[in-house]
Order: structure tokens, then C-alpha cells, then sequence
């Protein structure tokens, strides 16, 4: 099955449905990178605040119903069944032939109607003007999270082309918030579609990091032009400062009818959780520790080589062990040549395939494997395996493995590892 973008069969649903996206606030986030994070800090805050959210991210990580939480809480299975049942029952009595991720969007916007949530907080999927989540009419804010090259098969093979579908969710009389950008040309291009529509623009600007030496993490956010210091934030990297300042931001321009107390914000951000995203993971009965990053594309895999550069100053063995995967269509060796260092030792994993997403098909180990030992030539060692769990109790059982070790490539592998060891996420 291939990705058919369009609005036409999820706006016929929920047409069907009595538009149940039209029942509640929404803030609309578009972006490549660190959307979730931003939606995960907005809905978090929101709920300490006393507000029933309802957040959808997607892909799911586990199980397809992970994509919806209300207030915070993934939904019950047996309402996000129910809403199923009731969404592929309408689609195929009406003959809509709608897509799994149709379908997927279609019931978090009915349950969030059904739950009577007070703000929905909606991720978008691919893109943004032909994505299934578009269909959001009015949404007060529309968030922009770092935009790069990615899914150009669909988007566009150009930073610019890209920035403008994803431009395509601002809506007139949305604010209109954009996090720091490496790209040139992005701010423009979302810039322009905003003055077109008549839309206000707030820009964040890069914050500065505030030194730790113990792990904590600090910063300082500025909501409403109050200064709120945060002494713990669980996100690692210093792009989560990015998408932190712009959440925050976007929270400061709800309307006045939303009402967060500032002594909430910290405490919020502090309990938050994102898993799979550049995450410090202590597997069962302390059996390895490792970094776990959902890193897909070129501007993810740069981010984290910052990160794990960072961690190999630190210590006495720089060499890292790798475990990863990827999609077929990933341009593999333009991710892993900023992360790969000479001595590294990469080791090569399928993953399972996606629950409801048939069109995602994972890279032959063999092939990637391949290509790696092409371009490093004998720099690096490379092991191919046929499972996770073979690959991580050979790295348990190798003393003489490195001290760091980093999964990265696909969320699907993260959610490999999230199954295989019964995590909770």
C-alpha cells in the first residue's frame, strides 16, 4: 500500500460523523523534527493546569490507540475500539475508502469529542496542507517545529517546497509560532503564508543553555514576560530547549480564556515523559544501559551526533556500539555518517512491522550492512543480526563492549525495544 495524501475521505468521514473535529479547540503542529516533544510540553502543561486535553501523535509507538491521550493518559483500547469500529463501519458502508492513518485521525478527533476535552493538541502525520489532521478548521495556534529535508518522495526535494506544505496547516486567525531554524528560507516561506492569511508570527529565538554538570538539565522559560526557571527537564539535548521555549510560547498565546498558573509550569515540565525520544533507558534487572533516539532522517541523525559527541568527551572508551534499523526508502548512510566514528561497532537489526501500517517495510540488515562497510572501510565493525534480543544479549555477554551504546534509525526499532522488554511508555 502506498501513502495517498488528500482530504477529501477523512473530510467525507467525519462529515458522516457530525464533524466532531469542529467541537473543540485545537492547536495544529506541523513540523520534522521535535513536534512531539512540542506537543508533549503543551498538553503536559495544559493538563497540570486543570484542562482536559486531548493529544494525538502519531506513528503509534506500541499499539495504534497510544496515538490518543486525554489528559495525558493513553485511551482505553476498549474506547479507542469502539470509536474504530464505529469510524471502518461508516467508511465502509458510505464506500470511503479511507487510509489507515485516515482512519487512525479520524477516531482521536471523534474520541476527543466523545470525551468532551477542553483543547485537543494535534501532531501532524506527513506535511501539512494534504495531511489527514488539515482538516481542523479554526485552530487557535499553529506550531512549527524545526523543518528539514524528509519524506521527499511526497513533499517535495527541496527545504523550500517542504516548508510550504507544511506552511499549508495555518488557518486565518491562528497564531502562528515557529522554533528555531537551521534551514534558510523556512522562516520565509512560513512567513509568507501567514501574512497572506492575515495571521500574527512569533518567531523563538535559539535560547541559550544554562551549564550543568550534574545531569539536571536546567533552563529558563519566559511565559507572558514572567521568567519561570525550570531546575529539572527530562528531555535530553539541547534542541528540547528549542521546542520547550516554543511550546511555551504557544501556551502564552491561547486565549485569555485559558488560564495556566505559572507555579504549574515547572512542576509539569519537570513529570513529563516522551519515550523514545533521546531517552537514558536501564533495561530490566539492569541488564544494559543505553540512548535510545527515534533518529530517521539527516536532520535528526546530526542533533544526536551532538549529543553523543558531548558523551564521548566524557569518557575514557569514545567508542560507541550502535544498534539500528531503518525504513526501505531511508537514505541510510547520510544518517550514520555523522554518528559513526572510527572503532564504533555497529550492529545491524530488523524490526517488526508496525501494527496498521502495512506500507512501512524494514531495510534488509544484509544491505545496510553493506553500505556501511563500503564507505567506512574496516573503521568500523559491523554485525548484521536476526533480532533485537540476539543483538542486545550478545552486547550484555561482550565485556569488552564499549561504555556507550546508542539505538537509533526508527521508532519502529524503539518500539521493538519497548516491546521485547516490556517498558512502560
Amino acid at each position: 500500500m502506498s501513502i495517498n495524501l488528500g482530504l477529501a475521505r477523512i473530510s467525507k468521514l467525519l462529515s458522516l460523523l457530525g464533524n466532531p473535529e469542529n467541537v473543540y479547540p485545537t492547536i495544529h503542529i506541523a513540523g520534522t523534527n521535535g513536534k512531539g516533544s512540542i506537543s508533549t510540553i503543551i498538553a503536559s502543561v495544559l493538563t497540570a493546569g486543570g484542562y482536559k486535553t486531548g493529544r494525538f501523535n502519531s506513528p503509534h509507538l506500541i499499539h495504534p490507540h497510544d496515538t490518543t491521550r486525554i489528559r495525558e493518559q493513553v485511551v482505553a483500547k476498549e474506547d479507542y475500539d469502539n470509536a474504530r469500529k464505529k469510524v471502518t463501519k461508516l467508511a465502509e458502508e458510505h464506500a470511503v475508502q479511507a487510509s489507515p492513518f485516515e482512519v487512525q485521525t479520524t477516531v482521536a478527533l471523534l474520541l476527543f469529542a466523545e470525551h468532551k476535552v477542553d483543547v485537543a493538541i494535534v501532531e501532524c502525520g506527513l506535511g501539512g496542507r494534504l495531511d489527514a489532521t488539515n482538516v481542523i478548521p479554526a485552530p487557535l495556534v499553529c506550531v512549527f517545529a524545526s523543518v528539514g529535508l524528509d519524506h521527499m518522495e511526497f513533499l517535495g526535494n527541496n527545504i523550500l517546497d517542504i516548508a510550504r506544505e507544511k506552511a499549508g496547516i495555518i488557518k486565518p486567525g491562528a497564531q502562528v509560532v515557529v522554533a528555531p531554524q537551521a534551514e534558510e528560507g523556512v522562516v520565509d516561506v512560513i512567513r509568507e503564508r501567514a501574512h497572506d492569511l492575515g495571521c500574527n508570527i512569533h518567531l523563538v529565538p535559539t535560547p541559550s543553555r544554562e551549564p550543568s554538570q550534574d545531569g539536571s538539565n536546567p533552563m529558563t522559560l519566559l511565559y507572558k514576560q514572567s521568567p519561570i526557571h525550570v531546575d529539572h527537564f527530562p528531555l535530553l539535548g539541547p534542541f528540547q530547549h528549542d521546542n520547550a521555549h516554543t511550546a511555551i510560547k504557544a501556551l502564552s498565546l491561547l486565549p485569555e480564556t485559558f488560564h495556566i498558573p505559572i507555579a504549574q509550569i515547572p512542576k509539569a515540565l519537570k513529570d513529563m515523559r516522551w519515550p523514545g525520544r533521546l531517552e537514558r533507558i536501564v533495561l530490566p534487572d539492569a541488564l544494559l544501559t543505553m540512548y535510545v533516539d527515534g533518529a530517521h532522517n539527516v536532520p535528526a541523525a546530526r542533533v544526536l551526533a551532538n549529543f553523543v559527541r558531548e558523551l564521548r568527551d566524557t569518557l575514557q572508551d569514545q567508542r560507541v556500539a550502535y544498534i539500528v534499523a531503518f525504513t526501505q526508502t531511508k537514505p541510510v548512510m547520510e544518517i550514520l555518517q555523522p554518528l559513526i566514528k572510527p572503532n564504533d561497532v555497529v550492529n545491524v537489526v530488523p524490526f517488526s512491522a508496525p501494527e496498521d501500517m502495512p506500507w512501512i517495510k524494514c531495510a534488509e540488515p544484509v544491505h545496510v550492512a553493506n553500505q556501511i562497510e563500503a564507505t567506512f572501510d574496516g573503521d568500523v565493525l559491523c554485525r548484521c543480526w536476526q533480532s533485537l534480543r540476539e543483538c542486545i544479549d550478545s552486547l550484555v555477554a561482550d565485556r569488552d563492549r564499549p561504555s556507550l551504546i546508542v539505538l537509533c534509525g526508527s521508532l519502529y526499532l524503539v518500539a521493538d525495544l519497548y516491546r521485547v522488554y516490556s517498558l512502560p511508555c
